[in-house]
């Protein structure tokens, strides 16, 4: 119905119905990142979500080759300290992720920044993915999509805009409609306001964006990460098998442990 009532609009005929057939999803690459150094002190519920997700943390900057700051708290000292890390680092590479739960960004981190970036005001309960990126070339639409998952829905409490977005490589975006606004409404008025909704003018809503540091990556998501339903923990596990960041080594140990074949000498009866 959507579809026809946008050519209806259009003075187009309708077109036959065509199936939609995805592409296979690329396997995700092997992790080069396996452990992950945490710049500055976080707020609890970053690191709560670093746990939750199953990233291993070190307290040793120089075996670490995946930086993890809170975009939102990160301190002037904490960057000069990061610039150190960065040197070192250009031959190699690495990857330098912040992270902010939309709710604002760092002053300090603001001027660091080789590129200006500015909050928009954009919510969404859904990305659009960029195809032409590696990263975005694993996700379709119904992996981005939180509409229906319990409780708070917009995982992304505002956009992303500035030279740094415009120069960087977009690789998630607030999707052009919010179905959160229409999930329960009656389908003839449905496809009518969302053919409305969409020609509205809205702000940027850039959700994560790459930028390259010399030889390092920054990625800075403003991703709602306080929200944790298994929408949500699907999501950011396979993005961050997506960008190449192990977090699956918690899963194995976890697997092993339970897999233990049981003694009944040395572990005693089972019941």
């Amino acid at each position: 119905m959507f579809n026809a009532l946008k050519a209806a609009l259009k003075g187009e005929a309708w077109a036959p119905y065509k199936e939609v057939k995805h592409p296979v999803k690329p396997e995700p690459p092997q992790p080069v990142y396996r452990v992950a150094y945490l710049v500055g002190t976080p707020q609890p519920e970053l690191a709560d979500f670093i746990t939750k997700v199953g990233i291993s943390l070190t307290d040793k900057p120089q075996k670490a080759n995946l930086w993890i700051m809170d975009a939102e708290t990160v301190t002037a000292e904490d960057l000069q300290k990061v610039q150190a890390i960065l040197k070192k680092w250009q031959k190699k590479g690495g990857m330098l992720l912040a992270l902010s739960s939309g709710n604002g960004l760092s002053g300090a981190f603001c001027d660091w920044l080789p590129e200006d970036v500015k909050l928009t005001d954009r919510r969404a309960s859904a990305f659009e993915v960029n195809k032409n990126t590696s990263w975005g070339s694993h996700f379709e639409l119904p992996d981005l999509y939180f509409s229906e998952m319990d409780g708070d829905r917009y995982i992304l409490k505002h956009g992303l805009t500035g030279n740094l977005i415009e120069k960087g490589e977009v690789i998630f975006s607030a999707s052009r409609t919010d179905w959160n606004l229409f999930n329960n409404v009656a389908e003839h008025w449905k496809c009518a306001q969302v053919v409305l909704y969409e020609t509205l003018n809205k702000p940027e809503g850039v959700a994560l964006v790459t930028y390259p540091l010399g030889n390092v990556n920054l990625a800075l998501s403003v991703i709602d990460y306080h929200l944790w339903t298994k929408e949500t923990s699907t999501f950011w596990k396979n993005l961050f098998r997506v960008m190449a960041i192990d977090v699956d080594r918690t899963n194995l140990q976890n697997q092993n442990v339970k897999r233990k074949e049981h003694d009944l000498l040395m572990d005693g009866p089972t019941d």
